[in-house]
């Protein structure tokens, strides 16, 4: 059963108006398949809207999409009267998953998970070897929605998080992977029987810049989750990190032992370098061991001062009561 965790109210305000620009027609209950993941606003009052859609994609009780076969990843643009600017579909005849959006310095970057070689946005993307996983992050044009240009990776369903120049790309490289950490053609790691997270670097023409270890752990049943991410503020990088039966962990050159084998949820900051690292465990004793924060329902802002911080968290509870930073939830 899942629990949500209201901790402020007003980030479900655009969302209302999603829905009342779609004449309630929410994209989650359409036939056979259709979810909105994600949403962004630009300076202007324009909202972008991401997902995963299968079949007919229905926006104001019209068709402005139809898929190739599978899943496929869309973004429509409403602007600030509520109106249908343009709505871009992202995929060819097998499946593809939304991960990702971020609106940073004008553009969209979005990411995206690929399956089989294919053709986006009018280029060709071609997937790693077997063993590997395949990402895809795009800069999308706001004024039609053409992508600009598309790189691959090889960690799965990675987040974006933009800091002036430059867009970092976080994902999980699990010892389930049985090859190599990829950015294009460049093999970065090797596969290993540990779980590593970490950063890559690209600024916003595309270009790699580098990668960095963020977390390692012993291999088992241990793994990560960047469950979601403030936009850079004052040349910090703000997110929160699910483990799942961890005893101990590496954060960059710190080590951090666990009093028992248990899920935790720890809150990140850092500078964009990513080497000073703080970071806050939410239950430290374990409380509420299987209460997993869940991706999908996870909220998360930045105030306007960048000094506060606003959650809506869900999670599915196996056991009665849980503690989220010193405060019983129930």
């Amino acid at each position: 059963m899942k629990k949500s965790i209201l901790l402020i109210t007003s980030l479900f305000i655009s969302f209302t108006l999603f829905c009342q620009t779609l004449s309630n027609q929410l994209l989650g209950y359409q036939e056979p398949s259709s979810q909105m993941q994600a949403q962004v606003t630009d300076s202007a009052g324009n909202i972008y809207y991401a997902g995963t859609f299968k079949g007919a994609l229905v926006i104001d009780n019209q068709t402005v999409l139809t898929s190739n076969g599978g899943e496929d990843v869309f973004v429509a643009k409403v602007n600030a009267n509520g109106q249908l600017a343009w709505a871009k579909k992202f995929g060819d005849t097998g499946t593809e998953l939304f991960s990702s959006l971020v609106f940073h310095k004008g553009s969209l970057y979005m990411s995206m998970m690929i399956y089989q070689n294919s053709q986006i946005g009018g280029s060709s993307y071609n997937v790693y070897p077997l063993g590997n996983y395949t990402s895809l992050v795009l800069k999308i044009d706001i004024s039609a929605g053409e992508v600009q240009w598309g790189k691959r990776n090889s960690l799965p369903f990675v987040k974006l998080m933009p800091s002036s120049d430059i867009i970092y790309i976080h994902g999980i490289f699990s010892h389930i992977n049985l090859g190599s950490l990829y950015f294009e053609q460049s093999q970065l790691e090797i596969g290993a029987s540990i779980n590593r997270t970490f950063f890559l670097y690209v600024d916003t023409a595309g270009s790699f810049k580098g990668h960095k270890l963020l977390t390692s752990s012993p291999a088992g049943a241990t793994s990560f989750r960047l469950i979601n991410s403030a936009p850079a503020a004052n040349s910090k990088l703000i997110f929160l990190l699910n483990t799942a039966t961890v005893e101990s962990m590496q954060i960059a050159s710190q080590t951090i032992n666990f009093p028992v084998r248990s899920s935790f949820q720890l809150l990140i900051k850092t500078d964009t370098s990513l080497s000073d690292i703080q970071y806050k465990i939410l239950n430290p004793n374990g409380e509420g061991y299987g209460y997993n924060l869940w991706l999908e329902n996870t909220g998360f802002t930045l105030s306007e001062k960048g000094d506060s911080l606003f959650m809506v968290l869900a999670g599915s509870s196996n056991t009665g009561s849980y503690k989220l930073d010193g405060y019983n939830v129930p």
